[in-house]
Parts: C-alpha cells; structure tokens; sequence
C-alpha cells in the first residue's frame, strides 16, 4: 500500500513538471508584451486622445486616473482642469502583461467675465452724489469671484466738474485676467434753465370794474423738477378801476441758479366810454393805412350803394381789434347793387414790388360775406376774400404778390356782398398795405407755380394774415420769439385746463371755381409738443365738398418738437366744390383733461393745378 501511494506520487510529480516545462515553451515563443501611450490635449476644451503604441498585445486596460476606464485602443477623454496618472495595462493571448503609466496635466485657459452694474456712462450735476454702482465677475472654472474684482482709475469728485474713469480687474486662481472694464463718470454744472408756461391765455381783456384772477403760470426744471412754488410774480399790479394795459412778469431760477425766459401776461382793462391810442391813419400809396383814428376818416372815403360812418367797436374785448372806433360799412339793399363798395383816391399808384397786398381787419354778421379787393386805374388786379366767423373780429389778406407791378393803379376799391337783397352791414378797421419780408422758422419756403392762389402763410409781420382763430379753450398767436430764429409763425396752444382743441381756419378758393379732376396742393411746415399725453398728435386739413364729404389727411406729429415739412394733393371729386378750398389746423390733444399740446406752423401754401 505505501508502494503504491509512493508510485502515485511520483506520477503526480512527473505531470506537473512536464505541465510547466510546456508553459515555459509557450512564453518563450511569443513575443515579449511592451505597453506604452502618447497624448495630444485640446487647450480650448481638456479633451485629451490616447496614442497607443504597445507592441505584442492584444488587450487592453485603461485606467484615466479619475475614476473611469476603458478597453479602446486609443480613448478619448476629456477632462476638467487638474492633474491625472494615467494607466495603460497591456496584454498578449498568453496573459502576459505590461503596464505603463503617465501624468497629464489639464491647464485652465479661461479667463473670468467682468459684467457692470449700472450704466457704462454716468452723468451728475456738480455738488450731486455718486455712488458706484460696482460690477460682478464670474469664472468657468471658480465661479463667483465678484470679490476679487479689483477697482481703480480716477476718483469721482462730485464736488468738480470733469470726466472720470473707473477701472474693473480680476484674475482667476489659474492666473486668468478678464478683459478689463471701464465706467465713465461726466460731472457737470446744471446749465439747463427751466421753463415757465402760462396757464391761460397771454392776453387777458377785461372791462373796468370787472373782476381779475391771475390764472398763474407752471414751472419745471431737467433737474429739479416742478418748481411751480419758486415762481416769481411781478410787474405791473392790474387796477380793474383804471383803464390801461397791464403787464404781468414770471421769473424762476432752478437751484443752479440757471433763470428761466422771463414769460409775461398782458391784461387791458378797457373803458367802453374812452378810446386807446390808435395808429396814426394814411391814404398815401407808400403807407396806405385806415384806422379811423380820426373823426374825418369815413367823410373822405368815396361810396356806391352803401354808406360808411366812423362808430364805436361793437366789440373790443377780443385779440383781433380792440380799437374804440371803426368803419361801419352799409350796404343799403332793397333795389340797389347787390355790392357796395368803398373807394380810396391814392396820389400815386401802388407799389407792388416793396409791398406783397393788403389786409383788413373785419367783423362781418355772416360767415361767408364776399369781399373783392381790385386796384384800379391801370392794368387793374382783383382778388376774393370771404369772411369765416360771424359776428367776430378777423383778419383777412389779400395777396398780390404775383400780381404785375403798376404804378398807375391809383384806385383802392372795396367791394362787400352778403348773397341776399337785404341791407347788410360790416365793420373793418387796420386797413392797410403790407410789406414783402422773409417767412418763419419752419424751414422751406412755398414756391410759385402756374395757378397759386395764395401763398398766405408766413406770418411776416406777426399778424394771423386772415386765419380764423376757434380757440376752443386754447389759444392761437402769431409769435417770433419761439421756435423760430427771429421770424415770425401761427403758434396753437391746447389748454390744460380743457384739453380742447384750438383750430386754425381759412377758406383759400371761393365756392364754384373748382371743376371735377383738378388738384389742390397743399404744402406747409409745422412743429409741435406734446405734455400729458402720450404718442404723436395730428394735425387736420381737409378742402370741404358739396356733397359733406371733405378730404381728410391726419398728420402724424412728432412730439419731439422739431420742424417738419408736409406736402399733400388732393384731386377734386365728382360734385362741385361749394365750400371752396379750406384748411384747417387743429392741434390734437384728445380731449383729455390736463393734456396740453403745442403747434406751430408755417409757410402754408395752396397751388391750383401745380
């Protein structure tokens, strides 16, 4: 028995041995394992490929040194900033193995982001305070670094006027600095003066003994803001005892010291039994002016059909003519001329070239009364005009500013008709010549063409020229001082106590003279403001018809008051125009109370088939 167990044994023995002297052939004939790996690195993103370069292996084992593994090839991976032991286990058939191992290193290349807080340009007044409104700055890599941000460049004194720069810097923890960021600081004395606006009308007409309360006026600032409180009220004391022409003034100052355009309110107080001053009256051709100052005014003024006395304004208390005495001017109907008319013997004939026409100030029963204006005596000229308002004061102009000069026209003749049989009368007054001179601020000025009727809108010599005035609770004026540059234009106002609508209205062609397919152009220059209500307002013109239906353009304005040119044609539709060609220029502000809106316009020209 211990034979046996001896003799298996040595079997057992002899299979192991003879087992390991045949692996010891297998290796020895296989080529020896060699493990190895390159690597290129994206910068831009940490993406890193593996080169394998092992030799005589047919597996393997990649350890990225992060926690993750892979048995491709040749990996990529990408990595985040740091470093990394890589290894790289490479195997043959046989299990024979080799190992590599090598560092890689992920650098961080982005830079931080600087954001400012605020604007990149702040402006204070000089004495204000600044406060700077700071900056954040954040990294890919750390995050929120905001605390890092290191801040420099000038120092604001708010205290002196001058342009300042803030600098903003920051680096990451790899060494990174952001582009750097820059605020401008401007620190300026306040040289912007407030502004004063009436509120009510510039002219106040009272008559004496009647009572009087200034309506005041409002006051703001770009800077401090409404300053209605600081306004100071002065000038004349209105005594509604005592005829006279009183003169309010309002001044204001901002806490600058910046003033404001003085503003000031006329207020007549008018005795209905005493006259003011009027201007001296003329009949000579070099300045033809009829006031009817003196008694013997209407006795050398020859009549037709009618009678012309010198009486006392029916009335005074308006903005067109408070003058005392007038012309009163009858036309006698029954079985007379349907006109009347009034002449003026001149000792020389009118000049044409120095002067562009006339115009007369009117009060008429009726609107619509047609009044024909015709120099005489050589190669004679008329032109129309018809009254627009009734039994209200109005100035009408009649242009003859393209009409051939002659120095034999020595005749001035005055025709009035009201298309009935029955007397009629009309009062006029400031009959008198006016002069050629430059139009307004608006900018262009209307041309001429074949069939202009009335180039009547430059307001030269600061009157309306015959625009009836709806004031409609604003106020409409001719003014130089604002917003043109010394020249005169129509300025409406919209109240805010009302927010109504002031309109300015004139007829250009009388009825019947329009036919079917004729074009009307109308060209004119306009600016406006705007305060309490917002978006753009309109302006409304429209050539009336007939039929009621009017030609319609409703102009968008640009509140930023700024002049513009506007320019549009209408074509004459079936039907008969028996209202002729009227403009009228309402200032938009939408009804609504505490809206004021401001228009002004210019050079209005009318051309007939241009």
């Amino acid at each position: 028995m211990k034979k046996l167990i001896r003799t298996f044994k040595q079997i057992s023995i002899l299979i192991l041995a003879i087992t390991f002297l045949g692996c010891e052939d297998d290796e020895g004939n296989l080529p020896k394992v060699v493990a190895g790996f390159t690597h290129t690195i994206n910068v831009d993103n940490g993406v890193v490929t593996f080169i394998n370069i092992s030799e005589n292996a047919t597996n393997y084992s990649w350890d990225f040194g992060e926690g993750s593994n892979s048995t491709l090839i040749n990996p990529v991976k990408a990595y985040p900033p740091g470093e990394y032991l890589v290894t790289l286990k490479a195997t043959n058939v046989a299990g024979a193995t080799e190992i590599f191992v090598d560092t890689i290193v992920i650098s961080d290349v982005g830079a931080p982001i600087i954001t400012l807080l605020g604007d990149t340009t702040l402006n204070i007044n000089v004495g204000g305070v600044f406060t700077d409104p700071g900056a954040t700055a954040t990294d890919d890599l750390d995050g929120d670094i905001t605390a890092n941000i290191v801040v420099a460049g000038d120092t604001v004194d708010a205290d002196t006027a001058g342009t300042y720069i803030i600098t903003y810097n920051v680096s990451d923890a790899a060494g990174n600095a952001a582009t750097q960021r820059t605020r401008t600081v401007i620190v300026a004395a306040d040289v912007v003066a407030p502004v004063i606006t009436l509120v009510g009308s510039e002219t106040i007409n009272i008559t004496l003994g009647e009572s009087f309360t200034d309506p005041g006026a409002t006051a703001t600032d770009n800077v401090d803001g409404d300053i209605t409180a600081n306004i100071v009220v002065a000038g004349d004391a209105v005594d509604v005892n005592t005829a006279g022409t009183y003169i309010i003034t309002y001044n204001v100052s901002d806490a600058s010291g910046n003033a404001a355009t003085e503003v000031t309110r006329t207020v007549v107080v008018t005795d209905p039994d005493a006259c003011l001053a009027e201007t001296t009256e003329s009949f000579a051709a070099a300045d033809f002016n009829v006031t009817f100052q003196s008694a013997n005014s209407a006795t050398t003024i020859k009549t037709e059909a009618s009678t012309i006395v010198r009486v006392a304004n029916p009335d005074t208390n308006n903005a067109v003519n408070s003058s005392c005495y007038i012309g009163e001017f009858k036309r006698e109907g029954g079985a007379t001329s349907a006109y009347a008319h009034n002449k003026f013997e001149l000792s020389t004939g009118v000049d044409l070239v120095a002067n562009a026409g006339f115009k007369i100030k009117v009060w008429s029963p009726v609107a619509g009364a047609k009044l024909t204006l015709k120099l005489e005596g050589g190669n004679a000229v008329q032109t129309d005009k018809s009254t627009t308002v009734a039994n209200a004061w109005e100035e009408l102009t009649f242009d003859f500013s393209t009409a051939q000069n002659d120095t034999n026209n020595k005749s001035i003749v005055l025709f009035f008709n009201i298309e009935t049989t029955a007397a009629a009368t009309l009062y006029y007054d400031d009959f008198r010549l006016y002069a050629r001179t430059g139009g307004g601020g608006g900018g262009g000025t209307p041309g001429t063409a074949a069939g202009d009727i009335a180039v009547n809108g430059g307001f030269e010599d600061g009157n309306l020229d015959g625009w009836a005035a709806y004031n409609n609770g604003g106020t409409i004026e001719a003014v130089t001082t604002q917003p043109s540059t010394g020249t005169y234009c129509a300025k409406l106002f919209a109240s805010p106590e009302t927010g109504l609508n002031p309109t300015l209205k004139q007829e250009r062609k009388a009825a019947g003279t329009l036919a079917v397919g004729d074009e009307v152009k109308i060209t004119f220059d306009y600016r406006g403001a705007l305060t309490g209500e917002s978006g753009a307002y309109s302006i409304q013109s429209f050539v009336e018809a007939a039929n009621g239906v009017n030609q319609v353009v409703n102009i968008s304005v640009d509140p930023s008051d700024t002049w513009q040119t506007y320019s549009t044609t209408y074509t004459v539709a079936a039907g008969d125009i028996s209202g002729g060609i009227t403009l009228e220029f309402v200032a938009i502000c939408g009804g609504v109370p505490g809206c004021s809106s401001t228009l002004y316009l210019d050079n209005i020209s009318v051309i007939i088939n241009p």
